[in-house]
């Protein structure tokens, strides 16, 4: 399996009293999750499924990236913020396809990838990034090769530009 992790664009902060499960993304978060789609079409990473958190911030990063590849964007409550890295690897086991996205947050993501690849105990994943695992089953800690990690600035200068 080729796992593509993208971590939220860069998102409004909450107001006080509000829910930061509704923070949408800011205008730079929108562009970053566009250049993230331009850029993994341009790599033809050919993704099958895109799952993303249920909050706004990474249901709206997951967006671009899933019209770009014609495919939906599938809500997963397991890509909530707060997921454990043992938990999102066993999720792994149920989709039974070969390219794959989530879409999810800080620090989730990058203790994933750290915990499939068996290197630092958290990889930095900034808004707006994405880091690239292949891994083969049983997706257990340290069986996985890290292939790719980008910040938000070097995607935006990989990608094409916009139409």
């Amino acid at each position: 399996m080729i796992l593509t992790l993208v971590r939220h664009g860069d998102a409004v902060a909450a107001p006080p009293g509000e829910s930061d499960a509704s923070r949408p993304l800011t205008d730079r978060g929108h562009a970053q999750a566009r250049a993230v789609a331009r850029y993994l079409l341009s790599r033809e990473a050919a993704l099958e499924r895109i799952f993303t958190s249920p909050l706004r911030r990474a249901v709206e990063t997951a967006a671009p990236i899933a019209a770009a590849f014609g495919r939906p964007a599938e809500p997963a409550a397991w890509l909530a913020a707060g997921a454990r890295p043992e938990d999102l690897a066993n999720e792994l086991h149920s989709i039974e396809v070969l390219r794959v996205a989530l879409v999810g947050h800080a620090p989730d993501l990058g203790l994933l990838a750290a915990f499939l690849t068996g290197g630092d105990p958290e990889i930095s994943l900034g808004k707006g990034g994405l880091a690239r695992v292949e891994i083969h089953p049983p997706y257990a800690r340290g069986l996985g090769a890290l292939r790719e990690i980008l910040d938000a600035d070097e995607i935006e200068r990989r990608a094409p530009p916009e139409d």
